[in-house]
Parts: C-alpha cells; structure tokens; sequence
C-alpha cells in the first residue's frame, strides 16, 4: 500500500506567494539530482474549503524531497492511502536540448 502525503496551498500561497510556483521548482531540482527515480510521484488536482490546490505525494518523492531539502513539509495537511482519480503531475521536467 504506498502512502501519500498531502500538500495544500491556501489562495493567499498560490496568488500572493507563488509557492506552488516554487516548490515545484525545487521539486524539480530535487528530481534531476536524484537521477529522476521512476517511483517520484507528485500529483495535483484542485482542492476545497480553504486549500485550493492539493498535492498528493508519494513516499519516495518525499524521501528525495528530504535528502534535498526541499521545504514542502509546511505545506502538509494530512495524508491518503490513495492519490485521487484525475490527478496530474504539476510538475513539467522538460529534457535537455
């Protein structure tokens, strides 16, 4: 059963501080030094209530996230067994020209 940990932005963290922005600027970072493992998992999908995005993410993305402190831990609410149907990556890692 693989756990995720889940991530949610307020409007004030996505419109006034862009921090969806950058965490997933250092997700990335952390992805291409780690030699972008297959297992890393970092899914979106449009939340509710105060949080207006969610990120699920999985236990090997978030043991990465730590190995290169990454500072998402601020940023979580809560945890799932499951990452909810229709979720995308909010992350784009555009290869090398």
């Amino acid at each position: 059963m693989v756990q995720w940990f889940v991530l949610g932005f307020t409007a004030d963290d996505i419109v006034g501080g862009w921090q969806d922005s950058r965490l997933a600027s250092e997700c990335i970072r952390a992805l291409r030094a780690a030699g972008r493992p297959p297992e890393f998992r970092i899914l979106q999908i449009s939340g509710d209530g105060d949080h207006m995005l969610l990120w699920f993410v999985n236990e090997h993305a978030a043991r990465v996230l730590d190995a290169h402190a990454v500072p998402w831990r601020p940023f979580l609410i809560g945890d799932a067994a499951e990452s909810p149907a229709g979720a995308r990556s909010p992350l784009i890692d555009a290869p090398p020209h």
